[in-house]
């Protein structure tokens, strides 16, 4: 029987656990989110996280700059977060103008409050097993929870994952290799893509293109977990084509309402884990 790996149903499980955890140390978390531009796909995520967080008791700090600033800008006004006491996570609403320098960007986020996992130090961690206080990036969290959750186990599996993005592809493989699968990593020059995903025990899909593959082209009984989203006519589609993806896979996630409520789940659970940090290890000021 074709079972649904449900995002929405499972987050709101964990947001149960996770109010538990701030009002047993009496945390009052900060989310302080810096956007760049005013592009009408951002602002429907910020607003779903700024909605979620409250619901948590999560405080939310929004910080729009207009789309023409340069680095600099954008490097001081993350120092002043980072200086911040009152100010627990971080988060850069991606995409950034092309003038932005990304990597520097990463950097400068103090790493004890790079909700995103995206600071160098953090992304190193995961070359080893991450711990509980491991700020991992939400969305390639999200999806191993929910193969955890659902008792998917990936040790000694072939797991293709499509794209090698440094949001969900890249973290994704490193946590994998972890967890002892076998994987095949393909990108937009990788060649006779479908071949892979015939192979695959698991696939997992962050390429952003609707339909990019059939129920004819997996495997019976495989795993798909799709990431990538395509917008249409006010409609959110997955990578999969999921009618028929759905007859021959195990488990699939819907889209929308899969692993994306899973990433704004650990986008506010990194939260609390800096809080809790912070509440162990005393106010320290980064610069």
């Amino acid at each position: 029987m074709n079972k649904i790996l449900d995002g929405i149903k499972l987050s709101e499980e964990l947001y149960l656990e996770l109010q538990t955890r701030i009002n047993k140390a009496k945390l009052k978390p900060t989310l302080a989110v810096i956007q760049v531009g005013n592009l009408s796909e951002s602002n429907l995520y910020i607003e779903h996280k700024k909605n979620k967080a409250k619901t948590m008791g999560i405080n939310f700090k929004l910080i729009s700059l207009p789309k023409t600033i340069q680095t600099s800008v954008l490097v001081k006004e993350i120092s002043k977060l980072n200086n911040d006491i009152k100010v627990d996570g971080i988060l850069i609403q991606l995409p950034l103008p092309k003038q932005i320098d990304l990597p520097q960007i990463f950097s400068i986020i103090d790493p004890n409050k790079d909700v995103d996992g995206f600071h160098p130090y953090n992304r190193g961690q995961l070359d080893f097993s991450p711990t509980e206080t491991t700020l991992v990036p939400p969305t390639a969290k999200g999806v191993i929870t929910l193969m955890d959750k659902y008792d998917i186990s990936v040790k000694g599996k072939h797991v293709v994952v499509l794209g090698a993005g440094i949001i969900s592809g890249k973290p994704i493989v490193k946590l994998l290799l972890n967890m002892g699968a076998t994987i095949s990593i393909c990108t937009k020059e990788t060649l006779n893509i479908k071949y892979f995903i015939k192979k695959a025990d698991i696939v997992i899909s962050a390429v952003g293109y609707r339909d990019f593959f059939h129920g004819k082209d997996i495997k019976k009984g495989a795993v798909i977990i799709n990431i990538g989203i395509t917008k249409t006519y006010n409609k959110v589609y997955g990578d999969p084509h999921f009618d028929s993806v759905l007859k021959k896979a195990s488990f699939i996630t819907p889209t929308p309402g899969g692993t994306g409520p899973m990433t704004v789940y650990h986008l506010l659970e990194n939260t609390v884990i800096c809080a809790e940090k912070k509440l162990k290890n005393g106010t320290k000021k980064h610069s």
